[in-house]
């Protein structure tokens, strides 16, 4: 079994990011792919929503959609979330799946920086994701010839979406249709998520 691993904030999920995984579920002969929301990313810092909430709106996004399946993984763990702590949980849950770890392209340069990147690369192999107005790059300097070599790229259509400007829609009371999934749409609602603006969310 090809298992995908598409991790992330999801503070919200929406549109770019099923469609990403759409893309490299066909592109990559993928079984399926993975949806990790994490606890805490150590470069982003803390998620406006909660982990509860944002695990609440992925299941909600992809649960017609076959394929695709969501994992708690990094929020059942304690925060801050590193990729190659998440594939090794995962590979001990599926110890005879070959892992591929979707990474966007504006990400793949700081791969280098992250916890354990060569041992990441011995873990899955690693496609970076081409994402609008960010210009492919060779394998980012700094890893090992050899783990270079398991990165490669899959071409995304562009989706100008971002989980940003969502936030700042909610936040102003602005329609959100045609952004993220009618089922996350009304979720945000009824919880109010983003309009307070506290963590809580």
């Amino acid at each position: 079994m090809r298992i995908g691993i598409l991790g992330g904030t999801f503070d919200p999920i929406h549109y770019g990011h099923l469609r990403a995984a759409a893309e490299a579920r066909a592109g990559q002969r993928l079984d399926r792919v993975l949806f990790v929301p994490a606890n805490r990313s150590p470069l982003k810092g803390v998620a406006q929503a909660s982990a509860a909430h944002r695990v609440a709106m992925v299941g909600l996004a992809i649960h017609d959609s076959p394929g695709f399946a969501l994992s708690t993984v990094d929020v059942d763990r304690p925060a801050p979330s590193y990729a190659v702590d998440t594939v090794a949980a995962l590979r001990r849950q599926w110890p005879e799946a070959a892992f591929v770890f979707l990474i966007g392209a504006d990400q793949l340069a700081e791969l280098p920086q992250w916890r354990g990147p060569e041992k990441l690369l011995e873990l899955a192999s690693i496609v970076a994701l081409t994402r609008p107005g960010v210009a492919r790059a060779a394998a980012p300097r700094g890893l090992p010839a050899a783990a270079r070599d398991r990165i490669t790229w899959q071409e995304i259509p562009p989706v100008d979406i971002s989980a940003s400007s969502i936030r700042e829609r909610a936040a102003a009371g602005r329609s959100l249709r045609c952004l993220t999934p009618p089922a996350v749409v009304a979720y945000i609602e009824r919880h109010g998520i983003y309009r307070r603006g506290d963590s809580a969310g």
